[in-house]
């Protein structure tokens, strides 16, 4: 079973959707309980496998009878911003039209695992929040490990596409996951559990302030 930190919205949200696996089984969940009232954003980076993608997702979307909003990198890398931090910029300011209701993304304790590795790497390690408050952004799967969602698509036969980008490991986040995640693992095999304990606990000292 996918694991929720906290609680889906009550009112009607936005799913971001990449069309890769993991999004495409969050998908799966949220439709499986009818009261999840929420459309889809979906967003065009621009790579070579991209196109396909969206098309993916778009005609997912209109098989499942969920409203689909799509937009695409729509300038060029200014001098100085990394690849990656060209397509956050331009994702996000997608994502900012979007801000009437909360956004929920598929980030999972792997990406959070990666994401604490990462920042240690600079000095400081840092958790991925649960909450953005600038773009009305929640992250309730944060908990949830990738073998849980692995064991998710293949029990409900979900399909998804393979960006092709995620294995170019000239790019920082590639290069950890492929390259030093196994021997983090090896050096520190609880590592999942030691960031979801630290993430449920940010969670609810976020959660006590907003009281």
């Amino acid at each position: 079973m996918l694991r929720v930190l906290g609680k889906l919205p009550v009112e009607k949200f936005h799913f971001a959707c990449s069309g890769g696996s993991d999004s495409m089984v969050f998908l799966d969940f949220l439709r499986r309980y009818p009261k999840n009232r929420f459309d889809v954003l979906h967003f065009n980076h621009g790579t070579q496998y991209c196109d396909e993608a969206e098309e993916f997702v778009t005609a997912k979307c209109a098989e499942f009878g969920l409203e689909c909003h799509t937009a695409r990198i729509a300038r060029r890398r200014a001098k100085g911003e990394s690849q990656e931090e060209y397509w956050r910029n331009e994702r996000y300011g997608f994502f900012s039209r979007f801000s009437d209701a909360p956004i929920v993304t598929c980030h999972h304790l792997g990406d959070a695992v990666e994401t604490w590795v990462m920042s240690s790497l600079h000095g400081e390690g840092k958790l991925i929040p649960y909450r953005n408050a600038r773009y009305n952004i929640i992250r309730p799967f944060l908990c949830t490990p990738k073998s849980e969602i692995e064991d998710w698509a293949a029990r409900h036969g979900v399909k998804y596409v393979t960006d092709g980008s995620n294995f170019d490991i000239s790019l920082n986040r590639n290069f950890v996951r492929l390259k030093m995640m196994d021997l983090v693992r090896e050096i520190n095999p609880g590592i999942e559990k030691t960031i979801a304990k630290k993430i449920r606990a940010a969670y609810r000292e976020s959660e006590a302030k907003e009281k």
